[in-house]
């Protein structure tokens, strides 16, 4: 974050923002990661996503939003990584 927002604004212009906004996402998710650890079973095409410990283990509904949300934040990471469309990496794609 520091980087990011010690450069000149000249060098990264409005790319800056959308930096920011992904390390942010990156530090909530981390949090997220941390406080619900899941585990994960999978047969053939079926697969059960279940809370193996931590804070909300054991709290019904309560644990059901936390799952929920980490199951969120993972698919958006997959989301913004994979989308070939995305600023980061025609930005990236640029540099070259």
């Amino acid at each position: 974050m520091w980087l990011i927002l010690s450069e000149k604004k000249a060098s990264i212009g409005k790319y800056r923002y959308l930096l920011i906004g992904f390390a942010l996402f990156d530090m909530f998710y981390s949090t997220v990661e941390l406080f619900v650890p899941v585990a994960i079973h999978g047969t053939g095409a079926a697969f059960v996503i279940y809370l193996a410990d931590g804070p909300f283990f054991g709290t019904g509904h309560l644990g059901q939003l936390a799952v929920s949300i980490r199951c969120g934040c993972i698919s958006l990471s997959y989301g913004i990584l994979w989308n070939p469309n995305h600023p980061l990496h025609l930005q990236i794609l640029r540099s070259f």
